[in-house]
């Protein structure tokens, strides 16, 4: 068998079963998830805690009082290094309520609930049985259930974005590029290494948002518009900053009412101001429960959790470091460090999008779908932690509108040569890991 035909039927059996293929991401992040909980003895650290104990907090303590699940993280280690993993909060400061403060937002949290809840049913039936398990929140299924939902979510929002991109493109194509953005890019680490941080939650919502915008734009039923409220919602609570993708909704509004206004179309303005109205009140409803955590901390239903956070030492800062500092904007694109150019798949997928005419029904959503990446590069370019954790983590967020782009460029390539399409996919994928090596110095 020559090699060129062994090649085509290895790729024929590759592209056969695409979601098989993206399900052994999950199983491989799975095993890796178990093999971090046996080194280190946990899989709930660092970031991670912040949202957590929430969960843990109402359900075992029927409280939002932090101070004890903040004790325990602290003095909890790694197997494997001196790492404690919640070091970060041992600065927390206390509020005018008398409880420590909780910067994070609880978004993740509400995600994380139904697995915190099937752990604790579990352990209690388990602890029923005799078996030597305690049902406080802390005890290893609290850990593996609520880090596996999170792996869950991620393949979800994987799922997701290919199923988006194949009503555009091929199947392979489509495949290539959901495949490429997990793998090289940080989004694998944080489905592998780190599940219970937000950015494999913020993936899966974002994608859940834009595959169901796209696909009601033409004709949204109320009911679909209260749905897009309730995602874009969880989004802005689940990253603060992902409130930028909910533009879409007025990159869509503006011009179909003006047309709607041209064309002296009353009855269509009156039933679209209606549909913003109910999307603007499932958004409210859904920050609900954030409004009366803040109150129950912070004494106030409206607070920004992070104007206080430059209080804290983390990562070496000290204390009076604001969060919001002035643009770093020329080392985020460009350190060697910690810069896109070390995971270049996102400065590439924003260029196809401006400049590869793609397969979408409307044009102009790729300008939009570019706009919207490049605001919150801008945006994270102010933040004074940009370079934090694994390279560009900030912007995994994005990655469901950047796969339109990446998928755009692989189809010109395809049609020149397909060993240059597989040649700039394994390289991608190649410098990803040169990340991840480096990542895993740091003894996680």
């Amino acid at each position: 068998m020559g090699l060129t035909t062994f090649a085509r039927q290895l790729s024929a059996a590759f592209f056969k079963r695409p979601k098989l293929v993206i399900g052994l991401i999950f199983f491989f992040s799975l095993l890796l998830i178990i093999i971090h909980y046996q080194l280190t003895g946990f899989s709930i650290y660092s970031d991670g805690i912040g949202y957590y104990v929430y969960d843990r907090s109402i359900v075992i303590d029927h409280d939002l009082n932090f101070s004890n699940e903040y004790a325990y993280y602290e003095n909890s280690y790694s197997r494997i290094s001196n790492m404690s993993r919640g070091d970060i909060f041992r600065s927390m400061g206390v509020t005018k309520t008398g409880l420590v403060q909780n910067f994070y937002s609880i978004g993740v949290a509400i995600l994380q609930l139904p697995f915190f809840l099937a752990a604790h049913l579990v352990t209690l039936l388990l602890a029923g049985l005799g078996v030597p398990l305690a049902a406080d929140g802390y005890s290893i299924l609290y850990e593996l259930f609520v880090a596996i939902g999170m792996l869950l979510y991620a393949f979800i929002g994987s799922l997701a974005v290919f199923k988006f991109l194949s009503r555009f493109y091929s199947q392979d194509t489509s495949l290539l590029a959901t495949l490429t953005l997990v793998l090289s890019t940080g989004l694998i680490w944080y489905m592998a290494v780190e599940p219970t941080m937000s950015h494999g939650a913020a993936f899966f919502i974002i994608a859940l948002f834009v595959c169901l915008w796209y696909s009601t734009l033409e004709n949204r039923s109320i009911a679909q518009w209260v749905l897009l409220g309730l995602i874009g919602g969880l989004a802005v609570l689940i990253r603060q900053v992902d409130g930028i993708f909910l533009l879409l909704i007025a990159f869509e509004a503006i011009p179909k009412l003006f047309s709607y206004y041209k064309a002296r179309q009353w009855d269509k303005i009156r039933g679209y101001i209606f549909g913003l109205l109910a999307f603007a009140a499932a958004v409210f409803i859904i920050f609900v429960p954030q409004f009366l955590a803040w109150k129950e901390i912070y004494g106030s239903y409206l607070y920004y959790s992070y104007g206080k956070a430059g209080t804290v030492a983390i990562n070496g800062l000290n204390k009076g470091v604001g969060y919001w500092t002035g643009s770093s904007i020329v080392p985020m694109l460009f350190s060697l460090k910690d810069g896109l150019i070390r995971m270049p798949v996102i400065i590439i997928s924003i260029l196809c999008l401006l400049f590869i005419p793609n397969k979408m029904k409307d044009n102009k959503v790729r300008y939009y779908f570019a706009a919207l990446c490049i605001s919150e590069i801008l945006v994270y370019s102010f933040w004074s932690l940009w370079n934090s954790g694994y390279n560009s983590r900030f912007l995994i967020s994005s990655f469901p509108l950047l796969s339109v782009g990446l998928a755009s460029g692989y189809e010109a390539i395809r049609k020149k040569s397909g060993w240059l399409l597989l040649l700039s996919i394994v390289s991608l994928i190649a410098l990803n890991l040169l990340n991840v090596l480096s990542m895993l110095r740091v003894g996680v």
